[in-house]
């Protein structure tokens, strides 16, 4: 039988410090009181009427992969609330969805920058934001605590 070779995790990855969340967790599953307030852990019950929605798209077979900007009713609905709410007009083919903060900025800056750019950031400490950062800028996350504007070289 042929032996596989492993899998090599690449330095980045492997050196990445945990999160916060995952020192969270685990404090709680040691059984210290955590309020959690990473997306996703709400203190609270998925309201009903969101509840229901999701049981009926799923009856109705809305159970397939979506565009990859995001359903044309889904983009369209955000383009009226745009419009009602905060008064600003776009059209459909202007919104693009994704499915959390993280990976929009991350295909952002990877669709706008080439080797050589120069990349000015504000500084976040949103946790998910650093981690981006300490991916593709490993060098770069120790000028959070000096600096309020950091520039990176987008050499890789």
């Amino acid at each position: 039988m042929r032996q596989l070779h492993s899998l090599r995790v690449s330095a980045a990855v492997r050196t990445e410090s945990d999160s916060g969340t995952i020192e969270a967790t685990a404090l709680a599953q040691a059984g210290v009181p955590v309020i959690r307030l990473a997306a996703g852990e709400p203190d609270f019950d998925t309201p009903a009427v969101i509840a229901e929605a999701g049981i009926s798209a799923i009856r109705e077979g809305y159970t397939r992969y979506t565009p990859n900007a995001g359903t044309l009713e889904l983009r369209s609905a955000i383009c009226h609330k745009l419009k009602e709410e905060n008064g600003i007009s776009y059209t459909p083919d202007q919104i693009l969805v994704s499915n959390g903060a993280k990976q929009s900025i991350l295909q952002a800056v990877l669709a706008v920058c080439s080797p050589g750019d120069e990349v000015y950031f504000k500084l976040s400490k949103h946790i998910y934001f650093i981690s981006i950062l300490w991916l593709f800028w490993k060098s770069i996350v120790s000028a959070f605590q000096q600096e309020q504007y950091i520039r990176m070289s987008f050499t890789n």
